[in-house]
């Protein structure tokens, strides 16, 4: 940690913490990463908030954890900075980039909790409740340094035979093989390959193409000379046409300590093109605060054909007080030179900070400056916390400048819970805790109050003769929120009476009025009706008589179990829907199938009349994915003239995971008093 002296901190402080020395006994674990992925990992520094000493720490590891705010739906990785903790690159939870419902524990902890860490799961927004000795996977991110990555391409490594690439299939980097594969090498004419391999020595030859449907490799083990012809690979794949080599990527490679070394083949009667090694950059001016940031850049070295104007990150115009910029310069090789991956550069005579080799073979350098200089001290003003003797507060900080954002916490002591901030001076407005220090001292006070009585809340569901059986995925909590309360229901509620909330489930195919009858035919389209139902909600607190609810706040979530006279066998396909019939108009809800269990889920915040419909298909029976009737909106099949091998993919952070999944749940709602026992 830096900046953190030895003191006392809570169990949820990831800097501390088992999970994190766990992270860094993996570093260096043979089991795990290799030594040749070892000395690619990189450094990361992140920071992270303690709660026990109201201050911010870091700490810089390989492997490190990822960062989440309760209720978010997307975590963060790579850098961050003190001021801004969620900074960083953004991972949405709700996308499936790993398996659906891992639980893995992130490296933020809960507001207000001493034992509370947040926990991400995939398809979920971010939980904050969840005690630190609980077991969840651990997922660790960490940085790669791919400067010699020359492309990357989804045909396995050191692959053997004749495949169709899948649009699903990873791609695997393959690396500068310039050395590894020294004195072997590999050409090609439009009609044939021919591989050299160096003596004594064993190399893959790949040939990757593109029929105008699919993407294809060709590749086979090599030990001497060998020429493949254009033919004989369209043998081998029973292609439609004989391939164009011009139109394909072809390399040799080797795979030594799980990474793969490749060199691109030449197009004979090509001359190999001069490497230029080393790049010298100079003429940029060191930026100072107030003036503009030079954008001139020039190279004396042999080979260089045109230097870039310098971006500036960030992009200002004229360089601010305390910022470290960083210059970005991008240069063109003239003719018959070339730059690899390899490739190093120096700035104003410094290294530089990073050099990427880019796909149409330019080459970005980019320097980072030293910061420039602070400004003139800025005056600072006092804040002061006041409470009424009913609990405990405290700002972020005791001193700020104007337009610093100040943040109150607030703890109560047992039985009182925290009412409201007032201003005692100042003339600020406080909103979520926070306010915006003015140009003078502030004076606030907590106030607390008893706690009430909770009540607890019961759900039901009842199901009629011959109707469908159903159930709600709704926590107590979130249908509580969802349902409106009068002022006499509420009154109740605050006093500690029980609330309960029924859902009931009535067949009306005998009883259908016309009305809702000629609503629902009006939508059915090619569709029949399977079995028309009344779905009814029920509200009830303490003794006050029970009522219907028409319509909630939000949508709940249920699941209708298909009646055995709407089932088929596996032979026959169907699809299922439900209509929902509200104020005389019928509308198709959207509708999840499972098969396996012949259910159906949907989602509705009118409760009325009902209809379960469906539809035989004549054709082949369709995929589950084809059954659920789930949108897609991306297209993994899309022929191209060429093939992709995704030249130096921008891979930067990659995740492995350990332990055991837990559970979420993920609470949301009116803010009621409830005893344990629901």
């Amino acid at each position: 940690m830096r900046g953190v002296k030895t003191q006392a901190v809570f169990p949820n402080h990831y800097g501390s913490s088992n999970v994190r020395d766990i992270l860094q006994g993996l570093e260096k674990d043979s089991k795990y990463f290799s030594a040749a992925e070892q000395d690619l990992m990189q450094e990361t520094t992140v920071f992270t908030y303690d709660r026990k000493n109201n201050s911010t720490y870091s700490t810089t590891d390989k492997l490190y954890l990822a960062y989440g705010v309760a209720n978010d739906n997307y975590i963060t990785v790579g850098s961050n900075s003190s001021q801004d903790l969620g900074k960083g690159l953004k991972i949405d939870t709700y996308k499936p980039y790993i398996n659906n419902n891992l639980s893995f524990w992130l490296r933020s902890t809960r507001s207000n909790g001493q034992k509370d860490v947040c926990m991400a799961q995939i398809g979920f927004v971010v939980s904050g409740q969840w005690d630190v000795i609980i077991k969840h996977d651990v997922l660790p991110a960490f940085s790669l340094n791919l400067s010699s990555v020359l492309f990357a391409s989804a045909v396995p490594a050191s692959a053997a035979g004749s495949e169709t690439i899948k649009a699903e299939d990873a791609f695997i980097m393959r690396a500068d093989g310039s050395t590894k594969l020294s004195g072997s090498a590999a050409s090609y004419t439009a009609s044939e390959a021919t591989v050299k391999p160096a003596a004594n020595t064993t190399v893959t030859f790949i040939v990757q193409g593109n029929d105008k449907t699919n993407d294809w490799y060709y590749a086979e083990s090599v030990s001497s000379e060998k020429t493949v012809s254009a033919s004989a690979i369209q043998r081998a794949l029973d292609l439609a046409i004989e391939p164009d080599m011009n139109d394909c990527e072809i390399w040799i490679e080797t795979t030594q300590d799980n990474i793969t070394y490749a060199v691109k083949a030449i197009k004979n009667g090509e001359t190999e093109k001069k490497e230029i090694k080393n790049v010298e950059i100079t003429g940029i001016d060191t930026p100072v605060a107030g003036t503009a940031l030079d954008t001139s850049a020039v190279s004396d070295t042999v080979g260089i054909g045109t230097v870039s104007v310098v971006a500036w990150t960030p992009n200002d115009e004229t360089a601010d007080y305390n910022t470290a910029y960083t210059a970005s310069i991008t240069l063109t090789p003239s003719a018959g030179y070339v730059f690899t991956a390899s490739s190093t550069a120096f700035v104003n005579g410094n290294a530089a900070t990073s050099v990427k080799f880019n796909d149409d073979k330019t080459l970005t350098v980019t320097y980072q400056f030293a910061a420039t200089a602070d400004k003139e001290p800025v005056p600072t003003y006092n804040v002061q916390v006041e409470n009424d003797g009913n609990g405990i507060a405290r700002a972020d900080i005791n001193s700020a400048a104007a337009g610093t954002t100040v943040t109150l916490t607030a703890v109560p002591n047992k039985g009182y819970k925290f009412k409201e901030w007032q201003v005692i001076s100042g003339e600020v407005t406080i909103n979520d805790n926070c306010f915006v220090m003015p140009s003078n001292d502030v004076v606030v006070k907590a106030v607390f109050e008893e706690e009430t009585t909770e009540g607890k809340i019961d759900v039901d569901i009842v199901v009629g003769e011959k109707a469908p059986a159903m159930t709600i995925s709704n926590t107590k909590e979130e249908l509580v929120d969802k349902i409106s309360w009068t002022a006499d229901e509420q009154q109740l509620i605050t006093a500690g009476n029980d609330i309960k909330i029924s859902l009931e489930v009535t067949d009306l195919s005998s009883t259908v009025n016309d009305e809702d009858k000629k609503a629902i035919g009006d939508v059915l389209s090619d569709k029949m009706v399977g079995q028309y139902v009344d779905i009814s909600v029920f509200k009830q607190v303490g003794n006050l008589e029970k009522t219907p609810v028409k319509e909630t706040n939000g949508k709940i979530k249920i699941t209708v179990t298909l009646p055995e006279t709407l089932k088929v066998d596996a032979a026959k396909a169907r699809i299922y829907q439900m209509v929902c019939v509200h104020n005389g108009k019928a509308a198709i809800l959207d509708a999840e199938y499972n098969a396996a269990n012949s259910t159906l889920t949907f989602e509705s915040d009118m409760f009325s009349t009902y209809a379960i419909i469906y539809k035989d298909m004549t054709e082949e029976k369709p995929t589950v994915e084809e059954s659920t009737q789930q949108p897609t909106t991306k297209d993994n099949n899309a022929a191209t003239d060429t093939p992709g091998t995704g030249d130096d993919a921008p891979i930067s952070w990659l995740f492995a995971f350990i332990f055991i999944s837990g559970i979420v749940v993920v609470v949301t709602g009116l803010k009621l008093k409830r005893n344990e026992k629901k």
